[in-house]
């Protein structure tokens, strides 16, 4: 246990002391080789890092010299992982230090994208046995970023300077009744030019909670405060297993403040772009954002009779997510049903606009009256055709879906089709697939689409070193149709069905060839 501490309080003055205002600019030194205190640094020798703080007849001068030593081909090594510990007999924990490096500490504060760009150091876990309380602790410390722009030019070894930040998670698990999830990111922000100090520190930090001490319920909540502009958000989530496995109750509440948006930098980390920012996805974030102090409640049962599965799910809104501010109530009710393999689902969504609703916010004709919205989806099983030479099946497919009070009285479009798909050994090509997919688009606008009769093929080999062969064709204009039209949604997503791939948005001819790299 005292060893534990040990190693967690010397990384944690570590990162104190790598936080300190004199840290200047990290500088790149790729490509070299020097040797800073008999360690030998750069392309050949070790990865690393050495500051230096200079001292005059004043003292410590106000900044010193940051300098990370870091290989960074176009094609990696991305980072490299020492396993071990720190102290004798210690634990062993991860040292990772360059780019891609992981971190996943919470999606509000500090979640980066898989391929991000961002150099640093990151220690990872660091475990600590209170008891009834275990903590898993986390540590991260970035210094600089990959020019994106640059390194398309020049071979990926292009390091540019950036702020000292640091970056925290931790997890505990409290009697195993309580989950707890914190991540906390400290950053630099450049003052005005003649400014009292450079730079100031902000603190962006995030709580999760869940817990499911009453049996059959789960609660789960988070906040999250961002300290530049003093935005925050929260959601409170509850869901009750009123009858074991069969019905359940759902509940939720959020609401946020983001004064320029989701986008802004101090939300996000050091950028706004996906690959150098400390958060590499917005989605959670809009996804309160959108719902501006709302509330829903809902439930799901599932129930089974005979050869028949079915279940149905019920929903109320107080706001539609697509505009924030405008808490148009919204109800929704929903029916998926399987019997002797055969699928229907079927959802019927109202929209009931308020006072407050207008027309350049909501996609709706007529702001007194409710929107409606119906679909349906019918599939049949796969049917094995009699063929000894290949393995053939057939597949149908019915798609209906209706608006009404969107930008028109209503809307509808009907789209049936087959598809066709054999699999056989072809000579010495294994496992050859060809499909086909024959569909009939019938809109309530024929004037909407180019060809009511549309149709899709493939070819698909995937050979023995792992190199997988794709060619498509595709007749129709419409598989690449952006115009909108029911529900408001653009054409060519409406034919996800009706080709093999949902990126299949094009007319035409399509090969692609993929390498196992």
């Amino acid at each position: 246990m005292r060893k534990t501490l040990k190693v967690f309080l010397v990384l944690t003055l570590i990162a104190l002391l790598a936080s300190v205002p004199a840290l200047a600019q990290p500088q790149s030194n790729q490509g070299t080789k020097v040797s800073h205190g008999g360690i030998k640094f750069g392309e050949d020798g070790t990865w690393g890092f050495t500051y230096i703080l200079e001292h005059d007849e004043d003292g410590f001068v106000d900044e010193g010299d940051f300098i990370p030593f870091f290989k960074k081909n176009k094609d990696g090594p991305f980072n490299l992982v020492v396993t071990g510990p720190y102290i004798k007999d210690g634990q062993d924990v991860d040292t990772i230090i360059g780019s891609r490096l992981g971190v996943n500490y919470s999606p509000y504060v500090a979640k980066f994208h898989g391929d991000n760009r961002i150099l640093g150091i990151r220690v990872t876990p660091i475990n600590v046995d209170l008891g009834p309380v275990s903590l898993t602790l986390d540590g991260a410390y970035t210094f600089a970023l990959i020019d994106r722009e640059k390194e398309k030019h020049s071979g990926g070894n292009v390091l540019k300077p950036k702020t000292n930040d640091i970056l925290l998670g931790a997890k505990a698990d409290i009697a195993d009744y309580v989950d707890l999830n914190l991540a906390v990111v400290r950053y630099e922000v450049a003052n005005e030019a003649g400014a009292e100090t450079p730079y100031t520190f902000y603190y962006n930090f995030a709580v999760e909670a869940s817990t499911d001490i009453v049996p059959g319920l789960d609660l789960n909540g988070v906040y999250a405060r961002y300290g530049q502009d003093e935005d925050w958000l929260y959601e409170v989530t509850a869901k009750y297993e009123a009858i074991p496995e069969a019905l359940w109750l759902r509940a939720g509440h959020r609401n946020s403040e983001f004064k320029d948006g989701v986008n802004k930098v101090s939300v996000r980390g050091v950028s706004t772009d996906d690959k150098i920012a400390y958060v590499g996805d917005k989605k959670p974030l809009e996804k309160i954002y959108n719902r501006d102090s709302s509330i829903n409640v809902g439930a799901t049962y599932k129930f089974s009779y005979d050869v028949l599965n079915a279940t149905l799910t019920a929903d109320y809104d107080t706001t539609n997510p697509d505009v924030r501010g405008d808490l148009d109530d919204q109800i929704a009710i929903s029916l998926n049903a399987n019997a002797l393999e055969f699928e229907l689902y079927q959802k019927l969504s109202v929209l009931v606009p308020d006072e407050e609703t207008v027309n350049d916010k909501r996609v709706i004709d007529d702001n007194t009256a409710m929107r409606l919205d119906y679909e349906l989806d019918f599939r049949t099983p796969q049917y094995t055709l009699p063929v000894e030479f290949a393995d053939v099946f057939a597949q149908a497919r019915v798609n209906f879906d209706w608006d009404q009070n969107y930008i028109a009285d209503n809307r509808y479009q009907t789209i049936a089709s087959v598809h066709l798909g054999a699999t056989a050994d072809v000579w010495r090509l294994e496992g050859l697939h060809v499909g086909a997919i024959f569909a009939y688009d019938m809109p309530s606008d024929k004037d909407i689409i180019a060809d009511p009769f549309k149709f899709a093929l493939l070819g698909s080999y995937d050979a023995p070193n792992g190199i997988k062969f794709r060619v498509e064709y595709q007749n129709s204009e419409d598989y690449k149709d952006e115009t909108k039209f029911v529900h408001q949604k653009p054409l060519n997503d409406r034919y996800d069905e009706i080709r093999h791939y949902n990126d299949s948005k094009f007319h035409g001819v399509r090969v692609t060839v993929g390498f196992p790299l």
